[in-house]
């Protein structure tokens, strides 16, 4: 992978890790979005952290340059 990355495909989702030892899973809407927007040569990077849900429903997950979220609506942001 990028940077030494490596990936496992899951049924539910996906398991990315980082050198350093850090694993973040992309499942779902968040998962969807990323691969749509081009995986990790996307504009917003690898995954660095969980997904987690906002007071206000939105699921938002960091990534090395930004983060995606889904609305409880389903729209999704990609910063």
């Amino acid at each position: 992978g990028i940077d030494g990355s490596r990936h496992q495909i899951f049924e539910g989702g996906i398991a990315y890790w980082r050198p350093g030892g850090r694993v973040s899973f992309i499942h779902g809407s968040i998962l969807s979005a990323w691969a749509a927007s081009g995986w990790e040569r996307s504009k917003v990077g690898l995954p660095t952290g969980r997904a987690v849900r906002q007071a206000n429903g939105t699921m938002t997950q960091t990534f090395e340059k930004g983060s995606i979220s889904v609305a409880p609506n389903g729209k999704v942001t990609i910063r």
